[in-house]
């Protein structure tokens, strides 16, 4: 075993020992500071929440969980389970209760702010402990399906939805048409859990400008990405390489089963709610209750 896979060992069993998790509190080091954007600003009375899973955030694999996701996030003396913000109906703040700790400095809940988030490197948390707190688990679901809630609430460009949505050949029209195909009495539905996209520009564009997707499809299982991955790379690629559909690329395509998606892979991406409709009924149900709609 390389010294870096040594290295990573102690890492993972030091954020395993510290009982780093989901919702986790903490106040950044000195180095994590310097990593920070400037637009998160972060107060010297706020603290830091881990909007990351938890096993993601305790992970085996440095080269392939490389990153956890931070919010800030301001304390409140005051936590009123009716305040709008306690029920995740505002789409960038949430109050999220917690116990112990920073219960005893009086602080009842914090105040994340999904508008100042970032990634840092995972390795950066084996050098420091969490705060001493904790959350419910009705919290922690409340918590988890705030942030999926925000992340579908996305709107993309009026000129990317029109090239997207043409008929019969746009991006989306296609994909409709292949997931709407079965393999004996399976649909290609059943198999997809759902989308992450990310695009460029953000912004409207004239008519001979070109958008750059990259999708990432997660499937329910191996079997349900072998056979929809070569489907869409027939959209997407010709004999000379990728090819665009008016004027939209797909840049990169990555289908996998949920299992094998990595945060690496989401970096920069949104879950896409507007292709719900593709995925299985299970999943579509699924989604609405974790978004809490």
């Amino acid at each position: 075993m390389s010294e870096e896979d040594n290295e990573s060992d102690r890492q993972v069993e030091a954020l395993r020992d510290a009982k780093w998790q989901q919702c986790s509190v903490f106040y950044p080091s000195a180095e994590m500071l310097q990593l920070l954007p400037a637009y998160m600003k972060l107060q010297p009375d706020e603290w830091l929440v881990i909007a990351t899973q938890t096993c993601s955030v305790v992970s085996d694999n440095f080269k392939k969980e490389s990153l956890v996701e931070v919010l800030a996030a301001r304390p409140l003396d005051n936590y009123n389970p009716k305040h709008p913000r306690a029920k995740g109906n505002e789409n960038v703040y949430f109050h999220l209760p917690i116990h112990g700790h920073l219960s005893a400095r009086k602080i009842k809940a914090l105040e994340c702010d999904l508008g100042r988030r970032a990634f840092l490197p995972r390795s950066c948390l084996a050098s420091i402990t969490p705060e001493k707190t904790w959350c419910e688990l009705p919290d922690l679901n409340a918590f988890k399906g705030w942030i999926a809630h925000y992340y579908t609430r996305i709107a993309l460009p009026d000129t990317l939805v029109r090239r997207l949505t043409i008929k019969p050949d746009g991006l989306a029209t296609s994909i409709e048409k292949i997931l709407k195909g079965k393999v004996g009495e399976v649909s290609l539905s059943d198999y997809v859990k759902t989308f992450y996209v990310a695009w460029s520009p953000n912004e409207e564009v004239s008519e001979d400008q070109f958008y750059e997707i990259e999708l990432v499809v997660v499937c329910t299982d191996i079997d349900g990405a072998n056979i929809i991955e070569p489907l869409l790379s027939e959209v997407i690629e010709g004999p000379e390489g990728k090819i665009s559909i008016h004027k939209v690329l797909v840049s990169d395509l990555i289908v996998d089963p949920a299992d094998n998606i990595t945060l690496s892979d989401l970096y920069g991406k949104v879950r896409f709610n507007e292709w719900d409709r593709l995925s299985s009924p299970e999943e579509r149900l699924r989604a609405i209750r974790e978004d809490g709609s």
